[in-house]
């Protein structure tokens, strides 16, 4: 990695010589048509993701306690082996961004554009493409996949999307070894179901009646561990702070839409940003129940953040968002109509940041006005070579088709870079600043 810069995005070519990861193949083919936005100038506001993208956390650490907490949910509650909880290194490399857990057959799938199926594991049993097109067919493909649900369990699937559940491939293989090898009495699709339970289980802070959010810190798994050892989980990083300052000095308007309460974020965010965090952005929403947040038929009404009522829903917001305000649950078009009124404008432009396929890149990206930039770290492992031993590249399978995920970044136009601080690239450029 270079020295001569805080950005994680220069790596060493095959003779030594820095090359940004602009350079690799992958990025070249997939998305060296597209002109690189430039934050400064082309946006009239940016919104932000939390969770992945303006929280950075130590993907590893948090994705072992998080295959920890869930494990003992299963073994505590749905009767379970203990040795589910085990887990090795090797192992761990099972989970890839947006493979797709079949309960009808105990298969983790790879898809390609069409839902294809480039690879499958139906436990830690690799498929031939025979096996393959046994389970589903020729050529190999499964039809009711609606990519844009990714859990449906109805359907008995589960999609491993984002960083905050990929780990449970990981839980869905190991349930399915057991229940071949008959040491556990369940059917694939009831692992399924188990799996959601224990993800429940782990999160959820609210009562059973939906009204109450609980002190965070008492209720679940992971927010108890997380907030006792947030520097064990979670990455510091004063760059992206000076990010966003810099965006915020040249007047752009920045907003935060976040899925995660707001005890969480703002927990999380006072540890990662300062007790200041709050004045880094213009707006900020939270429950917002993304990607139905982005849908031009939504009508969720926006509401003002209340402590003092026990679900935190204040009263429906009058009009349009009010500038340092904190808000729960509505829908893009509240962000729409207060920028254009608040710039004096005909027309909008925005941009939004995150991490998370469905709820920040493709949904955004539909909408007319909008521009998705997405966090695709795997650009940096095309960039270094590195392929994982079970899946081999994320981005292309050995006949060099890619995968359902990034054909989709591809064909809506989405922007993507390897991390967060790499924006840093998209801005006027600054003093030492890496560029294109």
């Amino acid at each position: 990695v270079s020295t001569q810069s805080t950005w994680d995005i220069i790596f060493q070519g095959m003779e030594g010589k820095p090359i940004p990861y602009t350079e690799s193949e992958a990025y070249k083919r997939l998305f060296g048509k597209q002109i690189p936005p430039n934050l400064s100038k082309d946006f009239d506001a940016i919104g932000f993701d939390a969770d992945f993208t303006l929280l950075q956390y130590k993907v590893i650490e948090q994705q072992k306690m998080q295959y920890a907490v869930s494990a003992d949910v299963l073994i505590k509650k749905r009767g379970y082996p203990v040795s589910i909880a085990e887990m090795t290194d090797e192992e761990f490399e099972i989970y890839m961004d947006g493979v797709l857990m079949d309960g009808t057959t105990g298969c983790i799938l790879k898809l390609g554009p069409d839902c294809s199926i480039i690879s499958a594991y139906r436990g830690s049993h690799k498929l031939t493409r025979v096996e393959i097109e046994e389970a589903y067919g020729k050529p190999g493909k499964i039809e009711s996949f609606n990519f844009m649900l990714a859990t449906d369990l109805k359907k008995s699937y589960m999609c491993a999307i984002t960083c905050f559940k990929i780990s449970y491939a990981l839980l869905f293989k190991k349930a399915v070894d057991l229940i071949m090898s008959k040491q556990l009495a369940k059917t694939f699709a009831e692992a399924i179901i188990d799996i959601a339970y224990s993800i429940k289980k782990a999160y959820h802070n609210w009562n059973k009646d939906g009204s109450r959010i609980k002190k965070m810190s008492t209720y679940g798994a992971y927010y108890p561990e997380i907030t006792k050892n947030a520097s064990k989980y979670l990455a510091v990083s004063p760059e992206s702070k000076k990010l966003l300052m810099t965006l915020k000095s040249q007047g752009i308007t920045l907003f935060l839409v976040s899925n995660s309460h707001f005890d969480y974020i703002d927990y999380l965010m006072t540890f990662a940003y300062g007790e200041d965090w709050k004045k880094l952005f213009d707006y900020i929403i939270v429950s917002a129940k993304k990607p139905s947040f982005f849908s031009p038929s939504s009508t969720t009404p926006m509401r003002c953040f209340d402590s003092t009522v026990e679900s935190c829903k204040g009263s429906v917001l009058e009009g349009n968002l009010k500038l340092g305000g904190v808000f729960l649950e509505g829908n893009y078009k509240y962000i729409e109509s207060t920028i254009l009124k608040e710039k004096g404008l005909s027309s909008v432009r925005l941009a939004y940041v995150g991490d998370n396929f469905i709820e920040d890149s493709i949904a955004p990206a539909l909408l007319p006005s909008w521009k998705a930039i997405t966090l695709l770290p795997e650009l940096n492992d095309e960039a270094t070579g590195k392929k994982t031993k079970f899946w081999g590249s994320f981005l292309f399978n050995k006949d060099e088709d890619i995968n359902l995920w990034v054909a989709q970044l591809v064909k809506l136009n989405v922007f993507p870079v390897p991390t967060f601080n790499s924006l840093s690239n998209l801005i006027i450029p600054q003093p030492n600043h890496i560029l294109f």
